[in-house]
């Protein structure tokens, strides 16, 4: 009661309203997500607010884009970043095909429209032509303090975490040697489980934020970033297309965090991985299609998953120490709170796109066949903490 008082009496106090809209050509209404920051909105409030993407079905004319910030009264300048961010994807980009849990590929891949303002900016608009459908959207408030992965870190000193050869660790070479392994891995079990099979393309895409349900179910928070390692197999009567999704999650551990990798840690403990369901697999028409390759690939894909080791960015030290490791000498110690202290209980992180451009591909990495790994998109990690 006391600081409300005050605040009324004070010019000082006011209120920063972050609104993200989104509205096809032509519709009356548009679809929002909004948060709201200040002296006294500020106090406990969460810095990153989701929407689950729109039915399938709901597909959208040119739809366009706008994120606004309003000021009301006189705030204290908070130091923020606000970012909207919506998945979108072409009508029909995913019809069809086979999986068990294909709406994490759906509302997921695509174009992603990336807005950012500060306050007393003007409001930034996109639009992306053409009939699309409106993924997962989010608004997250980046503070000027934040703990941040960089995508590239070069010389030596604080920050850096020498890897094997003269790499720093950071997220150039995460997702670099992340999707070079995979896509190794996967050329070999196509050549030894496809008879005349090959991999004409790979590509990894980045998804900016992913929750565990299984384990938040069970009573612990895991927060991470996600990707999804893409494959277009070719085989003598016809292709498929081939969409993996991996996420890297940070599961609360008192004054750290433990990392996990879906699927690539998972076993058959509970909960169980997430990621192995929601393997997508589609044919690509063609003439010499008699039958329906994409429950054979997909079983192939899921055993070799099954199989398959973690990825080594140092030798002989587990995937997940170094990424921890890694990625607290590039960012920083982590940020506790409370007392005793640990780690902020509804602490998040996101994957941004390094560039200021409004509407970018997810896509970060590919390559043909096995050819050289080609970079497509820059991101950058950041802890909400």
């Amino acid at each position: 009661m006391v600081v409300i008082a005050v605040c009324l009496l004070s010019t000082a106090c006011g209120r920063i309203t972050v609104t993200g809209k989104v509205k096809g050509s032509g519709d009356d209404e548009a679809t929002e997500v909004k948060m709201i920051r200040g002296d006294l909105e500020s106090i406990g409030t969460l810095r990153l607010t989701a929407l689950e993407g729109q039915p399938e079905a709901n597909i959208w004319r040119d739809p366009a884009f706008q994120l606004k910030v309003d000021v009301t009264g006189n705030p204290d300048d908070l130091s923020e970043t606000y970012h909207f961010l919506v998945a979108v994807q072409g009508e029909g980009e995913f019809s069809g095909g086979t999986s068990n849990d294909r709406e994490f590929v759906v509302n997921n891949l695509g174009k992603l429209v990336h807005l950012k303002r500060r306050k007393g900016d003007d409001p930034q608009v996109a639009t992306v032509s053409g009939r699309r459908h409106v993924g997962t959207t989010f608004i997250a408030i980046e503070q000027d303090g934040d703990r941040v992965v960089p995508w590239r870190i070069t010389g030596s000193g604080n920050g850096c975490l020498p890897l094997d050869g003269n790499d720093c660790f950071d997220m150039e070479t995460l997702t670099r040697t992340l999707f070079q392994q995979i896509s190794d891995k996967v050329n070999k079990t196509v050549r030894d489980n496809v008879p005349g099979g090959r991999v004409a393309d790979h590509a990894l895409h980045f998804v900016p934020h992913v929750v565990h349900k299984g384990h938040e179910d069970a009573g612990r928070r895991a927060r991470g970033f996600g990707f999804v390692y893409e494959a277009t197999i070719e085989t003598p009567i016809g292709a498929v297309k081939v969409l993996v999704p991996i996420s890297i999650l940070f599961l609360s551990n008192v004054q750290t965090y433990l990392v996990d990798i879906d699927p690539l840690s998972f076993d058959d403990d509970t909960p169980p991985s997430e990621n192995l369901t929601r393997i997508y697999v589609n044919d690509i028409p063609s003439p010499n299609l008699i039958f329906t390759l994409e429950g054979l690939i997909r079983d192939i894909m899921v055993d070799g998953i099954k199989e398959a080791e973690e990825p080594e960015l140092i030798e002989g030290i587990a995937f997940s120490e170094t990424l921890l490791t890694g990625f607290n000498t590039a960012a920083g110690q982590v940020q506790l709170s409370g007392n005793p202290p640990r780690v902020y209980p509804s602490y998040e992180v996101i994957l941004l796109p390094e560039t200021n451009d409004t509407v970018v591909s997810t896509k970060v990495w590919s390559r043909s066949g096995n050819g050289d790994v080609e970079e497509e998109q820059r991101v950058r990690l950041v802890f909400i903490e």
